[in-house]
Order: C-alpha cells, then sequence, then structure tokens
C-alpha cells in the first residue's frame, strides 16, 4: 500500500519485488520495483541452480548485476532471499525461472541428412526430408529461423531441437515419435539435378550450409532413387555419401556411414567479376567470412566489403571510384570459412570487352581421350583485352561443315580471361585432371553439356551468342606425329598463335614427356617463344646418385628448332660397354630435360667412373641431331 497527501508521497509499505531481468553471457541483471538497501547486499541473499554468483554490481539504486561463472544453458532459475528495501522492507522468497538467450553460431545445428529423390523407396517412407543434428549440449530453440532451399525459403514453425539429438523436416509425416520431426506443407521441393540448403538464426546469422549435386550419387546401383546422402563427418560440410542403412536412410538416427576427416581445405575463388564499375563480385566455393581485401593501386579505395547473397558465398567489394575501361587491377583478399580455414589470395579484376576474331584461338584439342577420360579444348586469350567467355559458345559442326551442329554457352556467369591467360573446357574436369597436369581449377571450366568431336575428324567452332565465329578448327586424325600409332589420350597443341589456324602445319600432337597434354597450360610443342638453333647440354658434367639430395641426378638439357623430333639416348662405360637404354624414341616436346639416376639395365647403380651419353635426335623428314657428352659418376 502506498499512502499520499495531495501529491506528495508519505509512506510505502508494499515490499520490493522484480520487475525485469535480463540474462547475459555471465552476468544476470536483475531491477526492482523499489529502491535496494545495498549495504545490507551480499551473493547469500541469491542462489541459482547449477550457477555461483561471485559478486554483486550496483548498476543504480533499482538495479543490480550479478556476475556469474557461467551461466549454461541448462540454468533453469535462481532463487532471491531475504533482500531488504531502503524503507527496511523484506522482499518474500522468490524463485525466477531462467531462459538464457543461447548465441547459436555456425555448426551448432548442422544438415545432417538429406532425401532428395524418395521414389521408388526401399524401405522408409517416400518423402523428401532434410535431417539436422544439434551437435551442443543446450536446448536449442528454432523459432522464426529460416530454411532456404536455393532462393526459396520456409520459416521453421516454433520447435526445440535437444541436445545431441536429430529433427526431420518434411512435408508429410514420418516418424512414430513425433518430437523428432516437423512437418511443413510448403516445404521447398530439393531438386534431383543439385541446389544449396541454408539454416539461418532469427537474427539472419548463418548456422548450416549445404550444396549438393547430381555428382554426388556414387553408387549406380542406387541412381534410381529411394536413397539419402548422409554426412559422414560433423565436422566438414563437403563429405557426403549414400547411406548403407537397407533401407534406404537414417531419418532422426545415426548416420550408417563412417566418419570422415574434418574440413581441412581453405575456401577457393570460382569467378570474378564487375557488377558496375563501382562494385566487384567475387564467387566462393563455399561460404566465406571476409577478414581484410588490398589493392595494389593507391589509387583504388575500398569503400565496403560485404557478403552479397543468402548463401554467403558471393562477396561484392564496394570502391569509391569507377574501374577504368582497360586497366588490369590487382588485389589481395584474405579470408576464412567457418572452420577455421583461412587463406590469402591475390586476384585480377577488369573491365571486359566484347570478342571479336582474333581475340581468342583454339589452342588445344584432345578429340580422342582415354576411356576413362573426356575431350577438352583449351581457349588462349592472345589480344591486350580482358574477354568475357559469358558471352561465347562452343560448338561442332554437320557432316557438310558449314553450320553448327551442337551449340553450347560455355557459361551463365562471367568469367574474365585476361591477356595471356588459358582456359579448358571438358564434361568430366575431375577425370582430366586425374590423368594430365592441369592448371588451378579457376582455369578449368566443367560443362554440363559439351559437343562431341569424332575421333578420325570433326571441327570446333567458338562464336559469340549471335553465331559470329570467333575462331574454329578442322582436325584429323593424321595430324597427329605420324609415328605415334595409338593415338587415344594424345591431344592436338597449336604450334604458333600466330600463324593461321587453317594450316595443319601448324598443329602437332602433344609431348610424350608432357603426358600427351598440357591443359591450362604452355602447349609442349609452342614455338612463341622458342629460340631457331638446337642446343643438347648437360647442366653438369657429374653426378652423385646417392639420394641425399645434391646433384642426385644427370640433367640432359635440349632446346629444338623444329616439333616433332623423337630421342633414342643410350649410356656407355668408359670401354664402350652398354649400360643403360635411357630412352627410344622418346616424342620430345620444344624444350625440356631427360634426367638418368644413375643406374643401369637391372636397376642398380653403376660404379664410380666416366661414362658417354650417346643421344639421336631425329624427325620424320630424315633430319638427325647426333651428340655424345661425357659426365663423370661421383
Amino acid at each position: 500500500m502506498v499512502l499520499f497527501l495531495g501529491n506528495h508521497l508519505i509512506a510505502q509499505y508494499c515490499p520490493p519485488f522484480v520487475e525485469n531481468i535480463s540474462v547475459l553471457v555471465n552476468s544476470i541483471d536483475l531491477t526492482f520495483s523499489k529502491p535496494i538497501d545495498f549495504e545490507k547486499l551480499s551473493s547469500n541473499n541469491f542462489i541459482g541452480s547449477n550457477i555461483e554468483v561471485l559478486s554483486i554490481y550496483k548498476i543504480d539504486n533499482y538495479s543490480v548485476r550479478l556476475i556469474c561463472d557461467s551461466i549454461s544453458c541448462n540454468f533453469k532459475s535462481i532463487t532471491v532471499k531475504n533482500l531488504t528495501d531502503i524503507d527496511g522492507l523484506i522482499l518474500s522468497d522468490t524463485t525466477l525461472t531462467i531462459s538464457p538467450e543461447l548465441d547459436v553460431k555456425y555448426g551448432d545445428i548442422i544438415i545432417n541428412e538429406l532425401m532428395i529423390d524418395p521414389s521408388p523407396s526401399v524401405g522408409i517412407p517416400e518423402v523428401e526430408y532434410i535431417e539436422f543434428y544439434n551437435t551442443t549440449d543446450c536446448d536449442i530453440s528454432l523459432k522464426n529461423f529460416k530454411l532456404f532451399v536455393n532462393n526459396s525459403f520456409i520459416i521453421i514453425p516454433e520447435s526445440t531441437i535437444q541436445p545431441r539429438l536429430y529433427l526431420i523436416v518434411a512435408s508429410q509425416k514420418m516418424l512414430l515419435d513425433s518430437s523428432r520431426e516437423i512437418l511443413i506443407e510448403n516445404l521447398p521441393t530439393l531438386p534431383n539435378t543439385g541446389a544449396y540448403i541454408l539454416l539461418k538464426s532469427n537474427f539472419e546469422d548463418l548456422i548450416s550450409f549445404c550444396q549438393y549435386s547430381y555428382d554426388w550419387m556414387g553408387n549406380k546401383n542406387k541412381a534410381d532413387g529411394g536413397w539419402s546422402y548422409e554426412r559422414c563427418s560433423k565436422e566438414n560440410d563437403a563429405n557426403w555419401q549414400l547411406s548403407e542403412n537397407l533401407a534406404g536412410g537414417t531419418p532422426a538416427k545415426e548416420n550408417s556411414i563412417a566418419e570422415c576427416a574434418a574440413d581441412k581445405v581453405a575456401p577457393v575463388i570460382l569467378n570474378i567479376s564487375l557488377k558496375n564499375e563501382n562494385i566487384i563480385n567475387i564467387v566462393f566455393n563455399e561460404p566465406v567470412i571476409p577478414l581484410s581485401c588490398i589493392f595494389h593501386d593507391n589509387n583504388i579505395v575500398v569503400d565496403s566489403v560485404y557478403l552479397a547473397n543468402s548463401e554467403q558465398t558471393l562477396l561484392a567489394i564496394q570502391l569509391s571510384d569507377s574501374i577504368k575501361d582497360t586497366d588490369i587491377y590487382k588485389l589481395t583478399l584474405s579470408l576464412a570459412d567457418y572452420w577455421g580455414n583461412q587463406t590469402t589470395v591475390t586476384t585480377k579484376v577488369a573491365n571486359w570487352q566484347p570478342t571479336i576474331s582474333g581475340d581468342l584461338i583454339i589452342n588445344e584439342v584432345l578429340f580422342n581421350p582415354y576411356v576413362t577420360g573426356e575431350d577438352f579444348v583449351e581457349l588462349l586469350n592472345i589480344s591486350n583485352k580482358t574477354l568475357n567467355l559469358r558471352q561465347l559458345q562452343i560448338a561442332n559442326c554437320r557432316n557438310d561443315a558449314n553450320s553448327f551442329s551442337q551449340s553450347y554457352l560455355i557459361s551463365e556467369n562471367d568469367i574474365l580471361l585476361f591477356p595471356g591467360e588459358y582456359f579448358v573446357l571438358s564434361k568430366d574436369v575431375s577425370s582430366l585432371c586425374a590423368l594430365y597436369t592441369c592448371a588451378e581449377d579457376s582455369k578449368m571450366k566443367k560443362m554440363q553439356s559439351m559437343p562431341s568431336f569424332p575421333n578420325e575428324s570433326g571441327c570446333v567452332y567458338v562464336s559469340d551468342v549471335n553465331n559470329t565465329i570467333v575462331d574454329s578448327l578442322f582436325y584429323d586424325e593424321t595430324m597427329h606425329h605420324p609415328l605415334i600409332y595409338d593415338k587415344e589420350g594424345v591431344s592436338l597443341e597449336r604450334i604458333s598463335s600466330k600463324k593461321h589456324i587453317y594450316d595443319k602445319k601448324n598443329w602437332h600432337s602433344a609431348s610424350q614427356i608432357s603426358g600427351f597434354a598440357t591443359p591450362g597450360y604452355e602447349n609442349s610443342q609452342s614455338d612463341d617463344n622458342k629460340d631457331t638453333e638446337a642446343i643438347l647440354t648437360c647442366e653438369k658434367n657429374f653426378f652423385t646418385p646417392n639420394n641425399d639430395g645434391i646433384d642426385d641426378y644427370l640433367s640432359i638439357n635440349y632446346s629444338l628448332d623444329f616439333q616433332g623430333y623423337l630421342a633414342t639416348i643410350s649410356v656407355y662405360n668408359e670401354i664402350g660397354i652398354l649400360v643403360r637404354n635411357l630412352e627410344n624414341n622418346l616424342l620430345l616436346d620444344l624444350s625440356g630435360s631427360i634426367y638418368w639416376d644413375g643406374t643401369d639395365n637391372v636397376g642398380k647403380i653403376v660404379n664410380y667412373g666416366i661414362y658417354v651419353i650417346h643421344i639421336s635426335i631425329y624427325n620424320t623428314e630424315g633430319e638427325v641431331i647426333r651428340k655424345k657428352m661425357a659426365c663423370t659418376k661421383q
């Protein structure tokens, strides 16, 4: 009761009560209805469950802050006992229910299993579902969380996922235990061909991410459907496999597949382009956290760096000034993924210009791949402009060679190709790079569809979107070196970027030393930067093959004047006895090295002494270069 005389407070007989409570990471703020007698206040006035009050801090006459050891997510209550206000009135013992607001961060909940093609069922119901797993020891409320499938999203109904347990999101009932599933009628469809899935908190923070594709279907026996994808490591967003459970999946249960290694791979740039003259867009293969951005041109000022798409794979750099039309700028980015893998990458950006004939050439073609491989086409920017491959398409021709037969857009997104850079197109980049040494991923494009190139003869076109030809190649297998009998897996390389493409003599088989193909690199048979005089030398005239890392090999270096030479190399001891057939009819590139490790024909290290290297280099025109070089095995 409160007594007044007119507008003046005379006395207050009501004891205090708690008006407000606020829970922080390691403290609790309490606000009371009346000023508190702080002289009588002690930690004994506050008794918590699973929590210890270490000290008390006065905020104002009405409020106190309790400093605690920690506030766990399982902390439920605190009791206020014998608290006295300034009038000497005592608050009745009051137990306050505490619901700490958990700061849910990336990885606390993970996307753990996906059923994207449930039909025909092999056991579990024919229902698409997404499974979440709570990796923490706390209950996590999903109230107002958002679930994205590509650009579609739904708000998850109020629900709780318990510690170390699973929760299924589906459009139809699947489980007997309804506490383990959330039914959402308008759940977005999971495309069989691939999609990205995001879980975001009520504060729009990214909590979990998954990007799947049809390539995940590693088991052809399960390709018809009915099998879920299971995450094989709770620490790795990238490792997924088809379920091994005979029912086709493990909804709301532990996954059937074994654990995989944790994610230790830093983010990789997939694409870089200009959104406009002031904004640079960079696309990564996974969600990223930007750390720093430095331009090596001092005239460029960065206004801001921010993530520009919901899956947090698109980094936008806002500039204060416009990028000049013809300049190429270099920038260095430092960033990390959500598993703590940091990287620093240096890349380039520029305004691109339209591609016309003479800017871009077909530089290498593999049209007769190994059985386990795929065709590829390598392009080379020979202009001084920055080109955009998004504006181009690749095609083959009909039998009459007067029109396109199959034509496919190279990319729907910007792919900048700077002067002097190579770019490779293939339907199966993984198989290609398993067979040959490839360039970095950013210079390799996996095509969803690619023209077919017959093994005997055919043609390759590169054109713009209006079918205006930029470059073309008419090839046949007779353009290979005549002494290559098995042409499978051997690419055709352009010799000179300056000579006309229709000149068959301007094409040659890739060298045996290079592995018979050079996707994304300078051609093994290129003579654009070669000397015109044939040179054969030994780097040193002695070697010590004792595996100590110093002079363990004899290096025979060569630089030739023309393509198509083959080499036969033999090693003799000082009394003329043959000890090693080092090479026989080895197809060379224009320059390189051949190594002798000091072993004889049966694999034993030769004795100390002087050895003579006999080299014969010849081509099909009858030209022969012979040379003998002495060396000492020490």
